[in-house]
């Protein structure tokens, strides 16, 4: 918003009569602002709308199948050869509209696609118009009935199900989100990150953002549907071995009351950020070579193991050791489980990352 929210309730209604003389009939309202109002002054300034015949344009591209890629790339080009329209008078400095289709533009444009296309979204599922397919990928829907409860959707299409099972199933799981949205990916022969489900998630009604909500319950709950979605399609106990996250703990505690056995594994790069402060002292950061690296883990080690002994160094020493002993037993303990060498591990989770920023950054917008 332009201005700071102050509650104030100053509006005016006005009905006018066109088809007589264009008379004002009625005029009602709240007349006064508030003093908050009155002293408000303007943050920022406002937003200039797109000219709507830049949305035409892109919803006939939308019918047609074009990807957002392509409405972006009409949008320069028409905008080069000077097409839309009011071009020809267009002045930058005095016109209350713009022509350059912005990211955070696409949530509109979907909006108006969804209008256009008569889809009611308070209908039940049943009756949307949406195609059989979508409707056929929502596996789990979870309304929110009651105010403290929150909208739940996992949405998978039948590839991904079996992505799931080829590349997920007693091997490695990447996992990743923010608040409302949550995905899970597997990477296959060609080192290439394959989308394997999406989880959605409202704000319970009375919270003013989503993460008020965001809780290992339920992220349990949609781990646990998955789970049950995949294990019924597939008749077999559906398991991945490890899981890729970054320090989220509800992640970890969800994935853990999903799948009792799972070997949970750090981001390397977020394990990085978890250590900036002692990043300069750290050789075993910068080191690239695998084998130097175990050599610095053991020579640590020794040195710690001889503070064991010590009364006033032991609680200190007895940490670090565990910490060690995490870092090297984690990814030897998963890399044997599934049956491949450490240096196969994913040690990053860069490719949900990079899916991830384009799907809401790009695709999505805000």
């Amino acid at each position: 918003m332009s201005y700071p929210f102050t509650a104030c309730l100053a509006h005016v209604e006005v009905t006018v009569v066109w088809v007589i003389d264009g008379r004002i009939v009625k005029l009602c309202g709240i007349f006064e602002h508030n003093s908050g109002c009155e002293e408000a002054r303007m943050n920022r300034l406002p937003a200039i709308p797109l000219h709507e015949h830049v949305y035409e344009v892109a919803l006939e591209q939308l019918e047609n199948g074009a990807s957002l890629t392509a409405v972006q790339e009409k949008n320069q080009q028409m905008i080069s050869a000077r097409k839309y329209r009011n071009m020809d008078s267009y002045n930058t400095e005095k016109a209350n509209f713009q022509y350059n289709f912005l990211s955070s533009d696409n949530a509109t444009l979907y909006n108006k696609f969804s209008q256009k296309l008569g889809i009611n979204t308070r209908k039940e599922p049943q009756t949307s118009s949406l195609k059989a397919e979508v409707h056929a990928a929502i596996f789990y829907y979870q309304a929110r009935v009651e105010k403290n409860e929150c909208l739940k959707v996992c949405i998978t299409t039948n590839d991904m199900d079996q992505a799931a099972f080829k590349y997920i199933h007693h091997s490695q799981l990447i996992v990743d989100g923010t608040f409302g949205h949550l995905f899970a990916m597997g990477v296959d022969e060609e080192n290439k990150g394959i989308p394997i489900a999406l989880f959605l998630f409202s704000a319970p009604t009375g919270n003013h953002a989503t993460h008020a909500g965001y809780n290992t319950e339920i992220l349990a709950e949609l781990f646990f549907a998955w789970n049950d979605h995949l294990s019924t399609k597939f008749n077999t106990s559906f398991e991945p071995y490890s899981a890729l996250t970054d320090t989220d703990t509800k992640e970890h505690g969800a994935l853990l009351m999903v799948w009792h056995s799972i070997i949970l594994l750090i981001c390397k790069f977020h394990l990085r950020q978890c250590w900036t402060n002692n990043r300069k002292k750290l050789r075993l950061v910068a080191t690239t070579k695998y084998t130097a690296a175990m050599s610095l883990i053991q020579a640590e080690q020794s040195f710690y193991l001889s503070l064991v002994e010590k009364e006033d160094t032991r609680s200190i020493a007895e940490a670090t050791l565990k910490h060690l002993s995490w870092s090297n037993w984690g990814r030897h303990a998963a890399a044997a489980r599934i049956g491949m060498s450490i240096q196969a591990m994913i040690p990053t989770t860069n490719h949900l990352e990079s899916f991830n920023c384009i799907l809401k950054c790009k695709y999505i917008g805000s």
